[in-house]
C-alpha cells in the first residue's frame, strides 16, 4: 500500500510538471483546458489529461501518463481512439500511428522495431477477434491457442503474444490465488503484481490482469497476462505477453493496441 501511495505521488508530480511545461505535445492548449483524472481500469494505471474545451470534437484530446512519465497521446479515449497517436518512453517517441474509430489503420512507425500495418484476426471457432501486426509471424497451434511472434531485423524472435482458451471449473479468483502461490514459491519469479478488473455488466463473470518477472541465467523476461472468464461458455480467455525485460517498454505500444482491440463474441 505504501508503494502504491508513493507511485501515485510520482504520477501526479509528473502530471503537474507536464501541465506546467505544456507546449508542443499539448498542441499549445492552455493548461486550464486539460483536466486530470485517474484511470484505474487496468493493472497499468494512468493519470489522464483530457481536453475539456473542445466540446465539438467527438474524440477529444487525451494524454496518458504512467509511472515513467508521458506514455501516449492523441484524440479519443484509449479504448476508442481516432486520428494520430504518439507513444513515448523517457521522452522519446517509440511509436506513432493512425486510428479510425478505435481500429489501427495504415502503416505505423516504430523507430526501435519494425514498421508495420495491422490486420483483423478472427477465430470463429472460439468467437473472438483482435488486431495484430502484419509484420509479426503467426503460428496456429492445435486447439484454442494462437501464437504471435515478433521478429527483429535479424529475424530473431524477441517477443510473443499468446491467446489460450481453456475450460475452467474453479472461479477465476480461486485460480489466480492458487497460481500466485506457485509463483511466490519460485525463486526465479519476482515483481508479481495483479489486479481484479471492473466488469461492465456483460457476459464476463471475472477479469484479472497479472504481471511478473522471470529471471534465470541468460534469461530475463516480463510476463503480462489478461484473464477473461465467460459465464455462458464456461471458458477463460488468457492473453499472455512474453518479452525480454530490457525491451518490454519499447514494445509496449504493440501490446497496448492488441489488448485494447481484443473482443469476445457473445
Amino acid at each position: 500500500m505504501q508503494i502504491l501511495k508513493q507511485l501515485n505521488k510520482v504520477i501526479y508530480f509528473l502530471g503537474s510538471i507536464v501541465m506546467i511545461s505544456c507546449s508542443i505535445s499539448c498542441n499549445d492548449k492552455k493548461g486550464d483546458c486539460l483536466k486530470s483524472i485517474k484511470d484505474e481500469r487496468t493493472l497499468t494505471e494512468y493519470l489522464v489529461q483530457k481536453d475539456t474545451c473542445d466540446l465539438s470534437n467527438e474524440f477529444p484530446y487525451h494524454r496518458y501518463l504512467n509511472n515513467a512519465g508521458l506514455f501516449m497521446e492523441g484524440n479519443g479515449d484509449r479504448f476508442k481512439r481516432d486520428g494520430l497517436w504518439n507513444y513515448y518512453h523517457k521522452g522519446q517517441v517509440i511509436a506513432k500511428g493512425m486510428f479510425q474509430e478505435g481500429k489501427p489503420i495504415q502503416e505505423w512507425i516504430f523507430p526501435h522495431s519494425i514498421n508495420t500495418e495491422w490486420e483483423l484476426f478472427e477465430d470463429l471457432s472460439y468467437e473472438y477477434q483482435i488486431y495484430v501486426p502484419k509484420s509479426w509471424f503467426r503460428k496456429m497451434d492445435e486447439g484454442a491457442t494462437s501464437l504471435f511472434l515478433a521478429e527483429d531485423e535479424t529475424k530473431s524472435r524477441v517477443s510473443n503474444f499468446n491467446i489460450v482458451i481453456s475450460e475452467y471449473d474453479l472461479t477465476l479468483s480461486e485460480y489466480i490465488k492458487n497460481n500466485n502461490s506457485v509463483l511466490d514459491s519460485n525463486s526465479h519469479v519476482s515483481e508479481i503484481d495483479f489486479k481484479k478488473l471492473e466488469i461492465d455488466g456483460n457476459n464476463i463473470s471475472e477479469a484479472y490482469q497479472r504481471k511478473f518477472r522471470i529471471k534465470q541465467k541468460n534469461h530475463d523476461q516480463i510476463v503480462f497476462q489478461t484473464f477473461h472468464a465467460v459465464k455462458s461458455k464456461s471458458q477463460v480467455y488468457i492473453l499472455t505477453i512474453n518479452a525480454p525485460y530490457d525491451s518490454y517498454r519499447r514494445l509496449e505500444p504493440f501490446y497496448d493496441v492488441m489488448l485494447s482491440t481484443f473482443k469476445i463474441y457473445y
